[in-house]
């Protein structure tokens, strides 16, 4: 279906959508990244993707446009100005006009239309939508319903548990409906055919009889979830669960539901870490307080530690496809990784590594938090209270400014509204500045909220 859209996108000059479900693990993102790389050659592939916790306005278009400056600047350089809301420009922004949003969304359009002129249209990889903010969803209608003449395909990925009737994403949806050059892609688990055929690729040789009553374990256990099912074959493998005979085939128990198939995929996430050594978990858990992605100085300085020795606390994990490697920025493969480890942690510790983490960004914010000022805020708001509600109530009005002045007003009602309920009553001053705040987000155009 992706590679029709792509064929659609070239032959006809014309922006297609495909907008991808399913629950977590399902392969969402893995079929992204396969399509991605196979048309890499005739597209300009863009990837941005939103985080559970969101803390910039915009998120996965700046990610769009910072990659699309890496890799063209010269498109990019031309409308800077244009897109300075997006690209982190400090410059406030007429709120009271729907003017300042349109132009833009309208130079997002202008960018694509650029590429496409130098004859390779952008793959446009929006991911994780059920956590994006409103004006990321604002963006991606004016594209879906404004650029029907743009070649660019828009691949939008998203858990359709997560979204029900008052979510923001489901505006989207409706309204893609209406919309020539729509498709929906609902991806669901693997049938019983196609768990074999993962076994079998993964063994090297057909099933046997041991082999087909794993595949029945395997999908009585996971429903077909690719991710759950590779996972808890891998801890079978690590375990000594399956082993291999002689001939290099694969010896598998034949009481397998006796010896029991991990219950819980959390579990069987937490026994891979703990295998890779004390050192590598200690790492991950204090990587799983940034989030699903982190920077390599800023996790060695949470650790008290030079780099090169975090680094080799990670490298068993990178080893294990438990985490990825980009040049110094570590990624979780998958946020159900992240997640766990996260809350394996007590409820102290948590708030301590909050603490240390808000304490380490400060540090690197010279007086001016700007984009990161929303980070901070989640780090402060999640430390041990209540001595650090101030801080967090400051950094949260802080993140409000930023979204106001960079075409966000629903985020900064969000974060105003965060900063209200963590000052302490009798600090009426900085009350006062969060609430004019508060009333000119709130003023914004309709529209444009």
């Amino acid at each position: 279906m992706l590679a029709d859209a792509w064929k659609d996108v070239i032959a006809s000059g014309r922006r297609r959508v495909v907008l991808v479900s399913g629950e977590a693990g399902i392969g969402k993102t893995t079929l992204c990244s396969v399509f991605a790389a196979e048309t890499h050659r005739e597209a300009v592939v863009l990837y941005g993707r939103c985080d559970e916790e969101p803390a910039i306005p915009y998120q996965p278009w700046r990610e769009v446009l910072t990659g699309l400056g890496r890799g063209a600047p010269d498109v990019v350089a031309g409308r800077r100005e244009a897109l300075a809301p997006l690209l982190g420009g400090t410059g406030a922004v007429d709120l009271e006009s729907d003017s300042a949003r349109f132009a833009v969304y309208g130079a997002v359009v202008d960018v694509l239309d650029a590429v496409a002129a130098g004859g390779r249209p952008a793959l446009v990889v929006l991911d994780d939508l059920h956590w994006a903010d409103v004006q990321t969803l604002a963006l991606t209608r004016h594209l879906v319903e404004r650029a029907l003449t743009t070649p660019v395909l828009v691949i939008g990925t998203f858990r359709d548990s997560d979204v029900d009737a008052s979510h923001p994403l489901t505006a989207l949806l409706a309204a893609t409906h209406r919309e020539p050059g729509i498709t929906r892609l609902g991806l669901r688990g693997l049938d019983d055919g196609e768990v074999l055929d993962l076994l079998e690729a993964a063994a090297g040789h057909e099933m046997d009889r041991d082999g087909l009553a794993l595949r029945d374990a395997l999908r009585a256990e996971t429903e077909g979830n690719p991710f759950f099912v590779t996972e808890i074959l891998r801890d079978l493998a690590e375990t000594g669960a399956i082993s291999k005979r002689d001939d290099g085939r694969w010896r598998t128990p034949a009481r397998l539901h006796a010896r029991g198939l991990p219950v819980s995929v959390r579990e069987v996430v937490v026994r891979r870490v703990e295998r890779l050594g004390a050192g590598t978990r200690t790492a991950l858990d204090t990587a799983s307080i940034l989030g699903r992605d982190f920077e390599l100085d800023l996790l060695s300085e949470l650790l008290g530690e030079d780099p090169a020795r975090t680094f080799e606390r990670l490298a068993p994990a990178v080893d294990n496809a438990l985490v990825t490697d980009a040049a110094g920025r570590f990624a979780f493969t998958h946020a159900i990784v992240a997640r766990t480890l996260y809350e394996e942690l007590s409820p102290t510790a948590r708030a301590l590594a909050h603490q240390a983490v808000g304490e380490a960004l400060e540090r690197r914010d010279d007086g001016d938090p700007g984009e990161q000022a929303g980070e901070i805020a989640h780090h402060w708001t999640h430390a041990l209270a209540p001595q650090n509600r101030v801080k967090a109530s400051y950094y949260a009005q802080r993140a409000g400014d930023y979204a106001l002045a960079h075409l966000a007003p629903d985020e900064a009602v969000t974060w105003y509204a965060k900063a209200l309920e963590l000052l302490p009553a009798d600090d009426l001053t900085q009350r006062c500045e969060i609430l004019v705040g508060l009333g000119t987000a709130q003023r914004a155009p309709p529209r444009a909220r």
